[in-house]
């Protein structure tokens, strides 16, 4: 009874392993690749020029995107110049960039910087990076389905594919111009050409697809460091299928590592004291040694066990609560299920990469997105098995797996919509300038907590990244801007003040007495403030106290006005 009911589990969910590859599966495959690359896309270029460089500020609202544009500037391909000149970040993905910027002045579709007005060039710049970024995380979707496909069949791989579309956090971080959905994009084709060489029961291992995975995951490491970890995947997979001349494999496979790593990012060989950075704020050895212990200032501080913080905080966000419940049931089912052949590479690989992020001080949500796809999969293989407790049977019912796989990314769609809908509507910092502009009288002082950065509405168009303290002021004099930091005295100078959420929320989340002091001052010398946020409708609950890297989109920002 169990065999039948099996056979017609694998027959409804189109799994065709034990049959030879036909012209008709091929087609079938290409058309779900094609229509969840499809529904991936739509959300992640929805909004996609957010915070660009504009007039009212020439930066963009996410900081580290002025990291690419400035490596970017370095390079001159025409000229044979292809240093970086910088490696915090691996190569791979500035090329990228620094290409498709080409491509676009090729195509006559970038904009004239005259004089002192660079941000035109800026702009087009970081476009051209949320292009790629936006391709490469809709790419990362029919992956997974073809990973989880080849594992459990076409509606297996259809869900685990929808899960990974709608992941919130990996949607939100494929608008920006940064590393980490790129590199999800090659830990997803690192596993699924792992998975192509191992054997399944009418074919044979081709190895020569595990030596493809590791040039796959060099090509990661290339765009992210840490990304190397996934060359345990066809490593641990080629362990447990043990072909002929598996030594010859396992050197093959870790030489195609480290060749694709470096043909990525040469100058890792080319200018190794320039990779190597001065150990304290650039290069491969800060962020490998430095930057794990420095932190980051006030963020993490007091955020307890990195794992727990990152199982229980930054996973609900990225991929939304359920779908972070039924990925660590999965994970453990993957363990003792009778395809762990597949499952336990994938497993071994969400294993290391979870218990490195988690010894680091600093833990960004966007640390945790190279985990998704793994993780998509196993809440698939968690859905199964819910499915099959629910029928009482070795196979689960198409019924309750379709059910409760619809359920789940009907949740998982609500997270991609709170987290599209701050790039489609009018951003705080924005709307608060705005009200200043209107409201505030010509020559009005206003009060900063710090230096005018990404975090504050855009008064003046220059910021003042860290460490500068230097202030620059409006170009048409309309404002005064003064950084009182949170002095109670030198604020009160000032008629206005102006906070960010990225100033207060941490000094409120440590109970800052001092902070706590000057907010009561604030309180009664000034009215309460004008609160500009934007509100998302169909908002999941849970939503009070958001990761770090959901600011970046739709901080709240509060303005103060003088009683007097």
């Amino acid at each position: 009874m169990a065999e039948r009911e099996e056979t017609k589990w694998r027959q409804e969910t189109g799994d065709r392993g034990a049959s030879p590859a036909s012209r008709s599966l091929f087609s079938s495959s290409l058309v779900s690749c094609l229509l969840v690359f499809a529904l991936a896309l739509v959300p992640r270029i929805a909004g996609l020029r957010w915070g660009l460089p504009n007039a009212e500020h020439w930066y963009s609202y996410h900081p580290d995107e002025r990291q690419i544009v400035e490596a970017v500037a370095q390079l001159d391909f025409l000229g044979g110049d292809f240093n970086p000149n910088f490696f915090n970040y691996p190569s791979l993905y500035i090329y990228f960039v620094a290409f498709a910027y080409l491509l676009q002045g090729i195509l006559g579709l970038t904009q004239n910087a005259t004089g002192n007005t660079l941000w035109p060039l800026l702009q087009d710049v970081i476009v051209s990076g949320r292009v790629i970024t936006a391709l490469m995380g809709a790419l990362t979707v029919p992956l997974v389905f073809l990973i989880a496909r080849r594992v459990g069949g076409s509606a297996f791989g259809m869900v685990a594919a929808l899960l990974m579309a709608f992941a919130p956090g990996h949607v939100q971080h494929s608008h920006f111009a940064t590393v980490d959905v790129p590199a999800t994009f090659f830990i997803a084709l690192t596993l699924y050409l792992a998975l192509l060489a191992t054997s399944q029961s009418n074919h044979s291992a081709q190895p020569k697809y595990f030596v493809w995975a590791g040039v796959a995951a060099g090509l990661a490491a290339a765009t992210k460091y840490n990304a190397v970890i996934v060359l345990i995947v066809p490593l641990a997979a080629l362990w447990i299928e043990r072909p002929g001349n598996t030594p010859k494999y396992f050197g093959a496979t870790i030489a195609a590592a480290f060749g694709a790593f470096f043909i990525g990012c040469p100058f890792s060989l080319l200018s190794f004291s320039e990779f190597w950075g001065d150990g304290q704020n650039t290069g491969f050895g800060y962020e490998l040694l430095v930057h794990p212990r420095q932190g980051s200032g006030e963020i993490f501080q007091q955020t307890g066990n990195g794992w727990w913080y990152h199982a229980t905080f930054n996973l609900p966000f990225a991929l939304t609560a359920p779908l972070a419940v039924l990925s660590f049931i999965g994970l453990l089912l993957a363990f003792r299920d009778a395809r762990s052949k597949y499952f336990v590479p994938l497993g071994v690989f969400a294993l290391l990469y979870f218990l490195a992020i988690g010894t680091s001080q600093v833990r960004f949500l966007r640390y945790t997105l190279p985990l998704a796809p793994v993780l998509c999969i196993f809440a698939a293989l968690a859905i199964e098995w819910i499915a099959a407790r629910l029928t009482r049977n070795e196979a689960p019912s198409s019924k309750y797996f379709r059910g409760l796989a619809a359920v789940l990314v009907a949740v998982v769609f609500m997270g991609t919509l709170n987290v599209v809908w701050p790039f489609i509507s009018t951003d705080p910092r924005d709307a608060a300038a705005q009200w200043l502009r209107g409201a505030a009288p010509p020559g009005a002082t206003i009060a900063l907590a710090t230096p005018p950065w990404f975090w504050t509405p855009p008064l003046t168009p220059r910021d003042s990244p860290p460490p500068s303290r230097e202030i620059h002021q409006p170009p048409d004099g309309r404002f005064q801007l003064e950084v009182a930091g949170f002095d109670f005295a030198k604020m009160l100078l000032s008629r206005y003040v102006v906070m960010s959420e990225f100033e207060w929320r941490d000094k409120i989340r440590l109970n800052d007495p001092a902070y706590r002091a000057y907010g009561q001052e604030l309180a009664s010398t000034h009215f309460a403030p004008q609160v500009f946020r934007t509100t998302v409708p169909l908002e999941l609950p849970g939503r009070e106290f958001v990761p770090h890297d959901f600011l970046y989109s739709h901080p709240q920002i509060r303005v103060y006005q003088r009683r007097d």
